[in-house]
């Protein structure tokens, strides 16, 4: 007979009796607040018990009696709620903290869904940081955990643009009758042109990107710059962070706890690992992984665990994941390494279920889909084994979306320029036997809009047009014949881009970007079940997002 106790109970009674009346014994002392009650049943627990086997005995004139009971204490169950339960932020500014009271009992771990999204963190029930990005209003599921289970408390999330910010100057004008005017307002926070910020006749800027409220960027004389875009432009506004410098784009990097990871490289060393808060003092090199002129090269930028992971390249024969906590003495490997050929890369990584996924170069599997967790990095699945002219067969994943509990990609395998989508299921385990079907080649782009994936194809006589799927053969069609007959619509190169409410492509009926408002304004059923191998569509590699 086993027994699961928690806080305040009245009692249990497990006390069952076929033959005479007897007192009750038990063979070992209870936990402090347990006890047999009056009518020899227990009473009251006041601290947890792991699972604990007693023996009962009952005794009369007859003889004794044996029983045996298991008995569990646990924590009584947190009670959390959030006041408000709906908060509205603004992006690039720091918010106010957000934390969850809890009546009940304490709390062991936390853990909130969906992922906060970039600049955002969430520690003990606690919201904070400075969002980097807009986010329409999104319910997140915050889960407060013990030994007696887990509870739930909601919170709603807005993020909205920042407000622009107007002047007039001057203030006062004084007016003729009968002559025209013109006042113009100044849009302050605004950056404009990246040479007036600079200034005429000085160096030339590249590799813009932003961070919070600043842009970030390089001039071709090795300084590195920011230009705070809420403030005026000014005679420390943009400011140098640092010189002797080169950051050359912004592909591979990451904003992690309030600071930007990048790679930049110097004089006196290669490409390495970089680090900057929007500051002067904050800006600085965090290690030199390779040393001297040679690059560590570090990219593919993701958190694991709380710390910033990326891979290198070059500091072995093969592919190597690192971690940083900011410090050089906090910048190591890892894991180490199954790949070992000079090929061996990581690429376009994505979070799914608790590991990380992305395409890469395997050993002798070629491209495929690689998967890295606490146990390193390692091939998921080679779904194009074998090679053909001594050159290994290769699947080319791209365009990983999670969705509906799959992992969803594009591939391009080899000898066919065949272009496939695919799922992987939620154990992050791929299923063999996968079969595709001849389909004609897609374009460029896999979105998730709706609850359901939007990419362009070509089939049934049309040209390059926009199609969804839900996930099944029979849930793949054509959304709309955007120019009619076999001519295509979808520019070849450019991505379909999601911005809710809409969905916005590039059409080449009017060379002109194109919203169908009115094509996804009804609401999508949840997909249907499915399974590895009852779908495979040929698509084509998809580019990078961007709008016209």
């Amino acid at each position: 007979m086993e027994g699961l106790l928690a806080y305040n109970l009245s009692s249990i009674n497990y006390q069952t009796n076929t033959g005479g009346n007897v007192p009750l014994g038990h063979q070992r002392q209870f936990p402090s607040g347990l006890s047999f009650g009056t009518n020899n049943s227990l009473r009251y627990a006041d601290r947890t018990l792991d699972e604990t086997s007693y023996m009962v005995w009952a005794n009369n004139s007859g003889g004794s009696s044996v029983a045996y009971l298991n008995i569990t204490v646990v924590e009584e169950l947190a009670n959390i709620s959030y006041n408000p339960s709906t908060v509205t932020i603004v992006r690039g500014y720091t918010m106010a903290n957000v934390s969850a009271s809890n009546t009940g009992g304490d709390v062991v771990s936390w853990g909130i869904t969906p992922a906060l999204p970039s600049g955002l963190s969430f520690d003990n029930g606690t919201i904070y940081g400075r969002p980097l990005s807009n986010m329409s209003a999104t319910t997140f599921t915050i889960y407060a955990n013990n030994s007696g289970g887990s509870a739930t408390a909601t919170l709603t999330l807005t993020i909205n643009e920042p407000t622009p910010n107007i002047d007039y100057s001057p203030d006062n004008y004084t007016m003729t009758n009968g002559t025209s005017y013109t006042i113009t307002p100044t849009l302050l926070g605004q950056t404009g042109n990246i040479t007036s910020i600079l200034g005429a006749g000085t160096a030339s800027a590249h590799g813009a990107c932003t961070y919070g409220n600043l842009l970030i960027f390089g001039t071709n004389d090795w300084r590195m710059w920011a230009f705070n875009t809420s403030l005026p432009t000014s005679t420390s506004n943009p400011y140098v962070l640092a010189t002797n410098v080169s950051i050359s784009s912004c592909t591979h990097r990451i904003v992690h706890n309030g600071t930007m990871y990048f790679q930049a490289s110097t004089n006196s060393t290669g490409i390495e690992l970089w680090k900057s808060d929007g500051t002067t003092a904050g800006t600085s090199m965090v290690k030199d992984i390779v040393s001297g002129t040679s690059s560590s090269s570090p990219s593919s930028f993701f958190v694991f665990n709380d710390e910033v992971h990326f891979s290198s390249r070059y500091t072995s024969s093969g592919v190597e994941i690192w971690k940083t906590n900011g410090t050089s003495s906090g910048t190591v490997k890892a894991t180490n390494s199954g790949c070992y050929v000079s090929n061996c890369n990581f690429h376009s990584v994505i979070e799914y279920n608790g590991s990380f996924y992305g395409g890469g170069h395997w050993n002798n599997n070629g491209r495929e889909v690689l998967m890295y967790n606490s146990s390193g990095l390692s091939l998921l699945v080679d779904l194009s084994p074998g090679q053909r002219f001594n050159i290994p067969r290769m699947t080319n994943p791209s365009n990983f979306v999670v969705h509906d509990g799959w992992l969803w990609f594009l591939t391009g395998g080899n000898p066919q320029n065949w272009k496939r989508l695919l799922p992987v299921p939620s154990n992050g385990t791929a299923a063999a036997g996968t079969t595709s079907f001849g389909l004609d080649t897609g374009k460029y782009g896999l979105e998730l809009f709706n609850d359901e994936l939007y990419f362009s194809r070509s089939a049934n006589g049309k040209g390059y047009e926009l199609w969804k799927t839900d996930g099944t053969t029979s849930g793949t069609v054509m959304v709309k014949d955007v120019y009619t007959g076999g001519n295509s619509a979808l520019d070849y190169g450019l991505l379909v881009c999601s911005h809710r409410p809409m969905i916005t492509f590039t059409s080449l009926r009017r060379l002109e970007r194109r919203t169908l408002t009115t094509v996804f304004g009804e609401p999508m059923e949840p997909p249907p079940a499915r399974s590895w191998s009852n779908l495979a569509l040929l698509l084509p590699q998809r580019h990078q997002c961007r709008d016209r």
